[in-house]
């Protein structure tokens, strides 16, 4: 095992608990939330070598939070991909309004 790999085995793994823990609050769903997990520990596994603070937890649930909203966002059907504008359908506001 390489130095990097056993480091964010030591560093982000124990935090793995807590961060399905807030992904299930933030989508609701337990399947959504191990989705989200999975997504989060690829993300930071791909990033660690850019990691340079000494505490991995609030650095791993800052990725679950901003991968739970980007659940959310493509549950919801919105198009980012024209600018800042939200681009949504009359028929969608109502079902958003719900969501929040």
């Amino acid at each position: 095992m390489d130095a990097q790999r056993q480091r964010f085995e030591t560093s982000v793994m124990p935090h793995v608990g807590a961060a399905y823990n807030l992904a299930r609050w933030i989508v609701r769903d337990a399947n959504d939330a191990q989705d989200v997990l999975q997504e989060s520990l690829l993300r930071a596994l791909r990033f660690f070598g850019g990691f340079r603070g000494q505490d991995a937890r609030p650095w791993l649930l800052a990725i679950v939070r901003n991968a739970s909203e980007g659940l959310q966002i493509c549950q919801l059907g919105i198009d980012l991909r024209a600018g800042d504008e939200v681009l949504t359908t009359d028929q969608d506001y109502p079902r958003m309004l719900n969501t929040w």
